[in-house]
């Protein structure tokens, strides 16, 4: 209970006041209530914000005890606490409305002789619109995982900035990631990463595709018998026979095997004090990866899904940076799984979604699920040509309130794979009819030409 809240919690200032009913409560002389907000007087509060109130009154008979009770309008009614100091008391109380409409609040105090006065308030609750969440990353919502890869006396220490867009491990420490709380796949993820010292010369990188416990780690955690994961790692400069530079490796149950060096950066080691930019795309059959809008890798393969990591081998000082999801990502010809969150403080409201997929075809209705105040979208779509498309969401609650936003799909091209159907042979000099060979492309919309390479030193267009 509580006698005033921030302005933000959406509380109206109500007032009212009785003198009571004579006839009823001969002992209640006064009776006026009261709620706080700010400045503000009015008769209105959001749905989802709370009503706060006071009732303050004024017996004749000091010596009198007294019981309030609030019936707050919406189907719920609350013992409040009372208390009296000579002949005056206040009894107080708070109420969330979870949907809009007109409400009577009535507020009632009884005395220990049976005298009873109450007075009503007319109160109407506002609705609010839903509202879409944008695919923001919040670094203080991932967790810590430290690896028992090896022995080392320092522990690691990732720190994480107030406003979340930014994340430091500040010591020469065993292996670790920093690892988000969401499936980094089907998607594209940007952001930076520099190392804010000359000390050392050790390994920063990710880890993408980790489940939580795919690594045993320092506080006896088990490790994930199915756990398969990419690990990034990038080396300054030559130890021990480790050479520098970037190199990928899959992790299947622990067992660490490089499967790919970066095309530009595979022997090339991080500099000092500068920041790089990284864009990751990565789905159940390719990953791509960018370093400063050049490509490293591009790789094709069966992923399994799972979370993004930042990863930090014996490297003191690196910073992570404006990490955030820039977009979904997918080939043409694949159909795109999209989801979205939103909330309502409304949490009685019922909802609809729509999605402008904005490939030319027409929207389509999204399944909605709600769970209190927070509701989710899905929605699936193939995309039958390649190109950047801005998929509008609009989520409307039953009372007409709507909210909309824009989220990048990224679909990629794919090459047609061509069959140039089965060997033959032909005397010299005669003919040869090349009519087996055939093509298929995902980008049903794609148009194409062909050539033929004859093999003799000739070519010409099919």
């Amino acid at each position: 209970l509580a006698l005033a809240i921030p302005a933000t919690a959406g509380v109206r200032r109500v007032r009212f006041t009785s003198t009571g009913d004579e006839s009823c409560s001969p002992g209640l002389a006064e009776l006026e209530v009261i709620g706080f907000y700010g400045d503000d007087e009015g008769d209105e509060v959001t749905e989802g914000g709370t009503l706060d109130l006071l009732a303050r009154f004024f017996d004749t008979d000091p010596t009198e005890m007294h019981t309030a009770t609030v019936d707050w309008g919406d189907g719920e009614a609350a013992s409040v606490p009372g208390s009296k100091t000579g002949g005056n008391g206040p009894a107080e109380g708070s109420h969330v409305y979870l949907d809009d409409g007109q409400y009577t609040v009535e507020v009632c105090v009884t005395d220990t002789a049976g005298n009873t006065g109450c007075d009503t308030l007319a109160l109407t609750v506002v609705n609010a619109a839903p509202v879409i969440n944008q695919r923001d990353i919040d670094l203080r919502t991932w967790q810590v995982e430290a690896w028992a890869d090896d022995v080392h006396p320092n522990t690691p220490n990732w720190v994480i900035e107030d406003d979340g867009k930014s994340a430091i491990q500040t010591v020469n420490a065993p292996s670790s990631v920093l690892l988000s709380d969401f499936p980094a796949f089907d998607t594209r993820i940007t952001g930076s990463i520099e190392v804010e010292t000359a000390t050392d010369d050790d390994f920063i990188g990710f880890v993408l595709g980790y489940n939580p416990g795919d690594m045993p780690t320092t506080d006896g955690g088990v490790i994930n018998p199915d756990s398969d994961f990419l690990l990034l790692r990038w080396k300054q400069a030559e130890q021990d026979g480790t050479p520098p530079g970037m190199a990928l490796y899959r992790v299947l149950a622990g067992s660490r095997t490089e499967i790919a060096r970066a095309i530009n950066l595979g022997d090339v080691g991080w500099q000092d004090f500068q920041e790089y930019h990284f864009a990751f795309e990565l789905n159940a059959y390719r990953l791509r990866l960018f370093v400063d809008g050049v490509l490293e890798f591009d790789l094709a393969g069966e992923f399994d899904g799972g979370r993004l990591g930042f990863y930090n081998h014996s490297q003191e000082r690196v910073r992570y940076r404006a990490f955030e999801i820039e977009s979904l990502v997918l080939d043409e010809g694949q159909t795109v799984a999209f989801q979205a969150s939103f909330s309502d403080p409304g949490s009685l409201d019922t909802h609809a979604a729509t999605v402008d997929w904005r490939d030319g075809t027409l929207p389509s209705a999204g399944a909605v699920t709600t769970s209190g105040a927070t509701g989710f979208v899905n929605a699936d779509h193939p995309y039958l040509d390649d190109g950047l498309f801005d998929a509008e969401l609009c989520v409307t609650d039953d009372d007409g309130a709507v909210d909309c936003e824009l989220f990048p799909i990224l679909v990629r091209n794919v090459a047609p794979a061509v069959e140039a159907g089965p060997d033959a042979g032909v005397g010299a000099g005669l003919p040869f009819a090349l009519d087996q060979a055939t093509y298929a492309d995902p980008g049903s919309l794609d148009t194409h030409t062909a050539t033929v390479d004859w093999g003799d030193g000739t070519s010409e267009p099919a």
